[in-house]
């Protein structure tokens, strides 16, 4: 205790510098702050008494009206800096009174005595430290702890842990407008619905431009078993981060301009570092949150540091959410939607994704199920990175699921037998097609598409061959492997080539027939030849008068001849 009369209560932080009055508690900054610590002026005992002020010393005497922008934005973000009553008033020290001139501004709602000074008079005149933090989106640079008390608890504490004092060791925060939060306001917030926090099944919160969603999948499959064991079905919040994009405008993020992505539960984890990026992919698509090192493919998770976790760093490690999808072939699963840009893009490949669970494609969480994707290291395609791909040539061609390349000048095709070793048997144009039946011709005799395999034949050498498929649903094919699209393509350009033809032949006719009609008789005759006209006038008189001479045809048309 302190004072006059011993009456006031005090504590010294760890710091062994700040002191806290009237029962307020020590707040460790980020930064190096007020020797490391500040006050927290909202934990004060007295249950009818505010208090501001560096050290929370200073009683607050005078409560000022707010306008009604103000009353709106208060009830919605419950600044500290006002009373917490029905309409809500603004805070004013040391028998300040209400500013009437500038009625409005909050940075001037209070006209100080001559000897402090202060958003609420909190300060003497000449002490109060400079405000040196970048507000953006209309925000209010104050000096002091930020609270965070309209959001849900895993993003105050997200914001807590990442907010950072600047370099001359002032702590300090922006009051923020409607609709954004964060140290610098730099957050646009986005309410999705309900009372309840992060997680919680009734209410959700959104950052940076993320979108809510919700998801009511209940707990029952497709067959009505309940595959969680926990009976029934439950709507959860979620946020879309694919829409959470904007150019970095504060001093955390740079403020260079760049585009800056977002991760986590809230979308509230701005990207820190952009990984290489393979050839054909989007660069925005590969990044590092919170500090996070990348890895050292481009499929790896970054490296965390000790306080963050998940696939990018997104989280805070007591937050932390496990991406389950489990990835085939060394793929690593990541929150949010699949690329889309690929250097497959232009390929035309239809790779189903799975449709029933099995031991290496669980059903997922009904809370993330819509925002996970695995990222797969070269070679290999796929939701889970089950399908492997092989290019060919400049991307002319290409073979999956283990099928090899095979060119011919250029032209390629796919060999879906050579390395088949291990592998379920494939086959189609690129592979595509994996066995249904297995027949008893060898390791070459298969039906896809659920063909049927036929009787099998015993060579003279006893070699069994395969016997083929009878196949189903218009599938055609030594192994059901041409698909009625397929045909229809083929049967098209059959068509169009005969086309061409026809449309080439046509024209040749036509010129023909203009040359026939609108060139002179005598030199259209000339230019027909008469090899067989000479033959058969071998024996006729040269001297015969009946016969043109050259000399004979007018001398415009003379070059015709020539």
């Amino acid at each position: 205790m302190t004072g006059v009369e011993c009456t006031t209560m005090f504590q010294r932080c760890p710091d062994d510098h700040t002191i806290c009055f009237h029962g307020a508690s020590c707040v460790k900054g980020a930064g190096d702050g007020y020797y490391g610590y500040y006050c927290d002026c909202s934990t004060t005992v007295a249950p009818d008494v505010m208090y501001v002020g560096q050290h929370c010393e200073y009683e607050v005497t005078t409560f000022c009206d707010l306008t009604t922008n103000e009353k709106e934005e208060w009830q919605w973000w419950k600044w500290q800096d006002v009373k917490d009553n029905e309409e809500g008033q603004w805070i004013c020290a040391n028998d300040a009174t209400c500013s009437m001139t500038d009625f409005g501004s909050r940075n001037k709602r209070c006209n100080c005595p001559k000897e402090y000074e202060g958003l609420h008079c909190e300060f003497l005149l000449g002490t109060a430290p400079k405000c040196r933090i970048q507000c953006v989106n209309g925000g209010i640079c104050k000096i002091g702890i930020q609270h965070y008390q309209s959001i849900a608890p895993p993003l105050r504490e997200y914001f807590e842990q990442y907010d950072v004092g600047d370099d001359d060791g002032d702590e300090g925060h922006c009051l923020c407008p409607e609709g954004f939060t964060g140290r610098q306001c730099e957050a646009s917030i986005l309410d999705c619905g309900g009372d309840g926090g992060v997680g919680d099944s009734s209410s959700h919160q959104c950052l940076n431009g993320g979108e809510c969603g919700s998801s009511s999948n209940s707990n029952n499959d497709d067959d009505g078993d309940d595959y969680d064991g926990s009976g029934g079905g439950t709507e959860y919040k979620y946020c879309d981060c694919g829409t959470a994009i904007r150019s970095s405008t504060t001093e955390v993020e740079g403020g260079d301009g760049m585009e800056v992505q977002f991760a986590g539960n809230a979308c509230e984890s701005a990207s820190s570092t952009f990984c290489p990026t393979p050839s054909g992919f989007d660069p925005l698509d590969f990044y590092c949150t919170n500090g996070g090192i990348c890895g050292d493919n481009s499929w790896d998770k970054c490296v965390c540091s000790a306080d963050y976790s998940g696939p990018r760093c997104e989280f805070l490690v007591q937050y932390h959410t496990d991406c389950d999808l489990q990835c085939e072939n060394g793929g690593t699963c990541f929150f949010g939607d699949e690329p889309t840009t690929t250097p497959y893009n232009a390929l035309d490949i239809d790779v189903q994704p799975p449709t029933t669970p099995t031991p290496t494609t669980p059903k997922l969480n009904p809370l993330s199920s819509v925002s996970r994707h695995c990222k797969c290291p070269d070679g290999f395609i796929g939701d889970i990175c089950e399908t492997s791909i092989e290019i060919c040539g400049s991307f002319v061609h290409h073979c999956l699921n283990g099928g090899m390349c095979v060119g011919d000048d250029d032209e390629f095709t796919c060999d879906c037998f050579s390395s088949m070793d291990g592998l379920v048997p494939h086959a189609g144009e690129i592979c595509q097609y994996i066995a249904t039946e297995i027949c008893e011709g060898g390791r070459h005799s298969f039906c896809t598409n659920n063909g049927k395999c036929k009787d099998v034949i015993d060579t003279e050498d006893s070699v069994k061959s395969h016997p083929g498929c009878v196949c189903s649903d218009g599938f055609k094919g030594d192994y059901c492997e041409i698909s009625p699209d397929s045909l229809l393509k083929v049967i098209v350009e059959d068509v169009m080539w005969l086309y061409l033809a026809l449309f080439g032949f046509a024209i040749i006719m036509i010129v023909v027939a203009l040359l026939y009609f609108y060139l002179p008789h005598g030199v259209f005759m000339a230019l027909v030849p008469v090899e067989e006209e000479e033959k058969d006038n071998d024996d006729d008189d040269d001297d015969d008068e009946g016969d043109i001479q050259r000399d004979d045809v007018l001398p415009t048309f003379k070059h015709y001849l020539t």
